[in-house]
Formats: structure tokens, C-alpha cells, sequence
């Protein structure tokens, strides 16, 4: 059986940051994930100059190679109704990425062991540690896989679906220079829509030469009635080019305050 200090499962941006702040303390960490990376991830995708800086990255040398669209406003308002301009003069607040890049990056720099394409199915406490699968044991295991993380469930599993679910759909499309002329979404300045009954909002965000368009509400009741008439309601106003295939995929997950999920138990903490 193979041993390690620290297992971290999920190897997104908190388990790979995790993993390259532990690469020189001289613990045996392995970073393991159900999917290989590249991989695709459902979000708007932006991040702050502050998440850059607390995870010690500039900016302009990421984007050399990776899409980073600098953000310096946003257009905000209620759906089917005039957006509201707001821009901002102090250089970029934000900056539109590709989540598969961006992990992708994240993990690569880490000197970590990986084990990837390989779910964490199984999980056993001992009396010094935990195993995994029957075949890995850790001193201390680390749960860094979201809403459907294996190791929340297996701590709280009492917990896991209590209270209503975010739902949200996404698509992310390479617009050809076509469909780029069509589609007036400006790059700069994401759009972002509030559905009337404020349980949750859509938006469209150009990112170089890619659309993201999605939208999130608490609660799946007529969830796909509003996510019809949400992109009917874009291609109308021309943010969506005629005739675009959209790739939707969709993900649901516990709001923050609906979450009872302790953070931090015996050799374990998510």
C-alpha cells in the first residue's frame, strides 16, 4: 500500500495551490482527481488582480500563451430590460480566463505526485490516517473537490443535500470571425442580467475569441423555461450570433449559507 503525509483530492485551483504551497516542506503530498487535465470547468470565469497576487502570478505573463481578457466594467441590469454602464478608470478590476487553461496552469506548476483520471471512491479511517480506494493511505486527507467532493460526503453525508440547489447552465464557444462580428458583447465589460424575481442572474462574457453564456437560480423549479427564454432574449439583442450551436452543460451546488459541512475533523479538513 502506498503512503503518503497529505493526500489532496481534486485538483483544481484550491487542491493545486494547496499542493505548490506544500512542494517544499518536505511532506509526501500526491494531488489525485477523477478527471485528466486538461479538463472543463462550468463558470463565467474571472479572476481579480488580488487572487493573481495571492497566488503569485502576473498577469501579463500568463497571457502570454492564455487567454486573459482584462475587464475594466460591467454592464448590469434586470433581463429584458436596458443595461446600466459601469466602468471603472483605475486599470483592470478583473480578467476574463478559460478555467481549462487556467487549471491547467495552476497544476502544472506544481512538483507535486499526481494521480489523475481516478476517482476517490472509497474511503476508510484508520487509526492513523486514512485509505483510499484500498490502496493509498494518508496521514492527513484533504477535500478539495467542490459541491460533489467525495471527501465532504463521506464526512457529512447526513449534511450533503440539505436546503435547495444553485442550478446553472453554460456554454463556451471559439466564435469563428463571423460570428465575432456578429456578436456585440464587448470584451471589456461582461454583461450581466438579474432575473426579475432576484433568484438568480445570467450573463454573457467575451473572452478573446470566446462567448461564455450561462445562468444560475436557486432552485431547478422551471429552470429550463428561464434558460430558453434567456438565450432567446441574447440572440434577439444580438449577443448570440444567429444560428450558434450552443455545448450547454449544467452543475448544481449548495449555497454558502445553506452549507452545514464541518471544515475540519479528525486527520481530515476540507
Amino acid at each position: 500500500m502506498r503512503c503518503c503525509d497529505v493526500l489532496i483530492v481534486g485538483a483544481g485551483p484550491a487542491g493545486s495551490t494547496l499542493a505548490w504551497a506544500l512542494q517544499d516542506s518536505g511532506l509526501d503530498v500526491i494531488l489525485m482527481d477523477k478527471c485528466s487535465f486538461p479538463r472543463d470547468k462550468l463558470c463565467a470565469g474571472w479572476v481579480t488582480p488580488e487572487v493573481f497576487s495571492m497566488l503569485h502570478l502576473d498577469p501579463n505573463d500568463y497571457a502570454r500563451g492564455h487567454v486573459c481578457q482584462p475587464i475594466t466594467g460591467f454592464k448590469v441590469g434586470m433581463l429584458a430590460k436596458p443595461l446600466q454602464e459601469i466602468a471603472y478608470h483605475t486599470g483592470p478590476l478583473s480578467f476574463s480566463i478559460l478555467r481549462r487553461e487556467f487549471d491547467h496552469y495552476l497544476l502544472d506548476r506544481t512538483k507535486t505526485d499526481l494521480i489523475l483520471s481516478q476517482a476517490c471512491q472509497n474511503l476508510q479511517q484508520a487509526s492513523d490516517g486514512w485509505i483510499v480506494n484500498g490502496a493509498l493511505k494518508a496521514r492527513l486527507l484533504v477535500g478539495a473537490g467542490g459541491h460533489f467532493c467525495s471527501v465532504a460526503r463521506a464526512i457529512t453525508p447526513s449534511d450533503f443535500r440539505r436546503g435547495p440547489l444553485l442550478v446553472c447552465k453554460e456554454a463556451e464557444i471559439l466564435l469563428t470571425e463571423t460570428q465575432q462580428r456578429q456578436c456585440n458583447v464587448q470584451p471589456q465589460h461582461p454583461e450581466l442580467f438579474f432575473c426579475d424575481d432576484l433568484m438568480g442572474y445570467g450573463w454573457a462574457v467575451r473572452k478573446g475569441d470566446y462567448l461564455t453564456i450561462g445562468l444560475g437560480r436557486e432552485g431547478s423549479e422551471n429552470f429550463p423555461i428561464h434558460m430558453s427564454r434567456f438565450v432567446n432574449m441574447l440572440t434577439e439583442q444580438g449577443k448570440i450570433p444567429q444560428a450558434t450551436t450552443l455545448p450547454f452543460s449544467g452543475h448544481a451546488y449548495l449555497t454558502a449559507r445553506q452549507s452545514c459541512r464541518p471544515l475540519i475533523g479528525d486527520r481530515v479538513l476540507l
